[in-house]
């Protein structure tokens, strides 16, 4: 295309060189300078817009995860509290909880809810018909379980300004591209041909995605001027990507390390259980559940002492009562299987703090020792017979 546009200008009009080299340049600034102003504000909204469905869907997992134990027990003001936390992010303009009946367990802000008609995302839809909200839904999962469906809406207004603001940006600068271009070519057309060359082919391999591409700014004129500015505003998209680039990383980063901890937690032999302040049964890992015989489907939601039949006075209330005066405790219990056998456990308690350092559940690690004092008291019986 822009070899016949040249072509026809060299072949239709008689005039002088100079016009016909500002004509040519012309022309090829103009065409880069409309592919700029609609290329890069389109590349900037695509990052953008992975940046607000990696946040959105973020923010869904987190809160789906923080309430999946309170809407197991249809506990709404757990929830609504959960949602408190959502919403420190300014973003955030509804919440929807449902369970797997599709009754509305809780809200925020459900009026709006409805009017952006946040049910659609079942068919993919995310984005609003106005365009002003990005609607994110999740699952709610409990035990492998699904229990209910989280819908949340994001607010893409800030995203829509930075869009406007860079197609401003990108426009202003294009157009002074065109501008200073032109003005140069008529006035120093033998002298600025080979810059302006350059310029063009370094715009072009931006253009392709290549943005270590820069333009040499070796003159002090417009030429350099317009150069820099190229290479301003290419320094600046490409700062945009790498931070995107990077959240997503720390992102990648922060689920890995989860799933890490969660095999680690069922790789060890340790029975590692998670109680409420109540002590109602949220964690039972596989150790848990090979030590004591029943599974997490079984326990969870049951209180600790009904589990294990313990007396109100016995060693569990001396547990309970010495990890609220010291803030942990460790010592022997003895329990009785899901089998009905006995079993002496070294036990050690803490408490699981918010960052505030207030309790928020209280951790049990039970490490099994009964075939440990089984051989203790036949080495006693050996020392006394001797």
């Amino acid at each position: 295309m822009m070899r016949w546009l040249i072509n026809l200008t060299l072949t239709k009009f008689r005039s002088s060189i100079r016009t016909k080299l500002a004509i040519i340049f012309t022309l090829l600034i103009a065409i880069i300078s409309a592919f700029i102003v609609f290329y890069f504000p389109l590349r900037l909204e695509q990052q953008s817009l992975k940046s607000i469905v990696a946040k959105a869907q973020s923010i869904a997992e987190m809160t789906a995860f923080s309430i999946s134990p309170a809407l197991h027990f249809d506990d709404v003001t757990t929830i609504e509290e959960a949602f408190a936390s959502a919403r420190q992010n300014d973003d955030v303009l509804y919440i929807v909880v449902l369970d797997t009946t599709g009754r509305v367990v809780a809200s925020f802000n459900s009026q709006l809810a409805i009017k952006a008609n946040y049910l659609d995302t079942e068919s993919n839809e995310h984005v609003s018909v106005d365009g002003n909200i990005y609607r994110a839904a999740t699952p709610i999962i409990l035990n492998g379980k699904k229990i209910g469906s989280l819908y949340l809406g994001l607010s893409l207004a800030e995203l829509k300004n930075e869009i406007s603001q860079s197609r401003t940006a990108v426009a202003s600068i294009s157009l002074l591209i065109f501008i200073l271009g032109m003005a140069t070519v008529i006035g120093f057309s033998t002298v600025i041909t080979k810059p302006l060359s350059q310029i063009a082919q370094t715009a072009v391999r931006v253009a392709k995605g290549d943005l270590t591409q820069r333009a040499d700014v070796s003159t002090i004129d417009e030429v350099g001027d317009l150069a820099g500015s190229f290479n301003r505003m290419i320094e600046n998209i490409e700062g945009r990507t790498r931070q995107l680039q990077s959240e997503i990383e720390q992102r990648e980063k922060a689920e890995t390390v989860i799933r890490e901890q969660a095999a680690l937690l069922n790789i060890t032999k340790d029975a590692i259980i998670v109680c409420d302040l109540d002590y109602r049964i949220m964690f039972w890992n596989k150790g848990a559940e090979q030590l004591y015989g029943w599974t997490d489907k079984e326990v969870i939601g049951q209180d600790i002492p009904s589990l294990f039949r313990s007396q109100k006075n016995g060693p569990l209330a001396e547990a309970r009562k010495h990890l609220l005066e010291n803030g942990g405790w460790k010592g022997e219990i003895q329990y009785v299987n899901k089998a009905g056998a006995a079993i002496i456990v070294e036990s050690r308690w803490a408490f699981v703090r918010d960052p505030d350092g207030n309790p928020k559940s209280v951790l049990i690690t039970d490490t099994d020792v009964t075939e440990k004092k089984k051989l203790e008291a036949q080495f006693l019986r050996a020392q006394r017979m001797q």
